[in-house]
């Protein structure tokens, strides 16, 4: 199933479907001075807020050319997270276990956290539920973060992208209570089975707009993001807009209901110029960043800035000189 679904993930680059202590010595008498906790509370305290980087590109663990591009592109630019593809260890691919090992060895000893991502719509859906065209179901998409959780390979988090509006259109459209709540009993699903991992999802900025819906016949009801902010420690929001007051404004209500990834694009999502940077480039989508994380740094739900995706923007970068 990896090699079938993975060719439909948008915006995806060719290249993916290739399968100590800080403190100095205590201050003593010969005038060494020691950090108090009042300083490091200002320097953690000044710290720039995390910055998420979605990876699909699956050959970068295990090329140490690869590996070591991302994470001097990673520093420049603030990165502190990465989301990167974990299908070879997910459906046990020989060797992928050693090499996404190493890599997250790697990047622990670069100060950055690395989160299994995966993700497909049809892995939203129950395997009976007969679907025209349905491809898989939610004990594949489960089988793939149970077995990542379990590799050894020592991931910081999950992050899951499989998102229900993509497949089995007309379903979704017509049946949008019963594929609602297949999502939340996915997501449900996947927490059972990764331990104490945290569970970050994405969530289009637009499923706030839709209608409330309740669990169980007759049970409280809420919209599909409050009900996923209910379930996972993070919400990734794919807030695609390319300017920082546009993005901020989409995510207000997801803010109100729990942490928040705030997603923007740099490849050409095919929806419209003002949906992403593709036109714009590398430079003004760091400057759009950068007020996006002044205006919303006062706000406790506000995880972080994300960026879609690495290939795109080191391409961006690359062209822009």
């Amino acid at each position: 199933m990896f090699s079938l679904w993975c060719g439909l993930l948008a915006c995806v680059g060719a290249e993916d479907t290739t399968m100590a202590d800080s403190r100095g010595p205590a201050g003593d008498d010969t005038g060494t001075t020691d950090l108090t906790s009042d300083t490091q509370d200002t320097a953690t305290a000044q710290s720039p807020p995390p910055r998420g980087l979605w990876i699909w590109d699956n050959s970068i663990p295990g090329d140490p050319d690869k590996t070591s591009d991302l994470f001097s592109f990673a520093e420049e630019r603030g990165v502190t997270t990465f989301f990167l593809t974990c299908d070879p260890v997910g459906y046990g691919l020989d060797g992928a276990v050693e090499r996404y090992t190493e890599f997250v060895d790697l990047a622990h000893e670069e100060g950055l956290q690395v989160y299994a991502m995966s993700g497909y719509g049809w892995f939203t859906v129950p395997c009976d539920a007969g679907l025209e065209g349905q491809l898989t179901c939610w004990s594949e998409g489960w089988g793939v973060y149970e077995t990542c959780a379990a590799s050894g390979v020592g991931f910081d988090g999950i992050m899951d992208d499989s998102e229900p509006a993509g497949v089995a259109r007309d379903h979704w459209e017509n049946h949008f209570e019963d594929r609602a709540r297949w999502t939340v009993e996915y997501l449900e699903g996947i927490r059972e089975r990764i331990g104490e991992l945290p569970l970050h999802h994405a969530v289009p900025a637009w499923y706030d707009g839709l209608e409330a819906f309740a669990m169980v016949d007759g049970g409280e009801q809420k919209t599909l993001d409050r009900w996923i902010a209910d379930t996972v420690d993070v919400s990734a929001v794919m807030s695609y807009r390319d300017s920082a007051e546009a993005v901020v404004d989409l995510v207000g209500t997801e803010l109100a209901g729990g942490p928040v990834w705030v997603g923007v694009e740099i490849c050409d999502a095919g929806e419209g110029d003002h949906v992403d940077f593709s036109a714009e480039g590398d430079a003004a989508m760091q400057a759009e960043l950068a007020v996006i994380e002044e205006m919303l740094e006062e706000d406790a739900n506000f995880h972080g800035v994300m960026i879609h995706d690495y290939t795109h923007w080191a391409a961006a970068s690359e062209s822009s000189g």
